[in-house]
């Protein structure tokens, strides 16, 4: 199809596109700060930065010939 087409990174998975455009990365857009309530359960606040690594791996592999991402604020290492 031509034109453009908006997805979430949820929507991402099993699709390819020429060009991606990633944005809105970077203050509490992506990733996602851990919830409150997992704040304190070790193994959560792992299982929850893994999920977003993950989430941004599958859009990013969505391109095949051109990336762009785009965010804004503090970097998040």
């Amino acid at each position: 199809a031509t034109g453009v087409q908006l997805w979430t990174l949820h929507r991402y998975k099993g699709l390819e596109f020429s060009h991606v455009l990633v944005v809105g990365l970077g203050d509490n857009r992506h990733p996602r700060p851990v919830p409150l309530d997992l704040a304190s359960d070790e193994v959560a606040v792992e299982a929850h930065q893994a999920h977003e690594q993950a989430l941004l791996f599958v859009a990013c592999t969505r391109a095949r010939d051109t990336l762009w991402m785009s965010g804004f604020g503090q970097a998040a290492v």
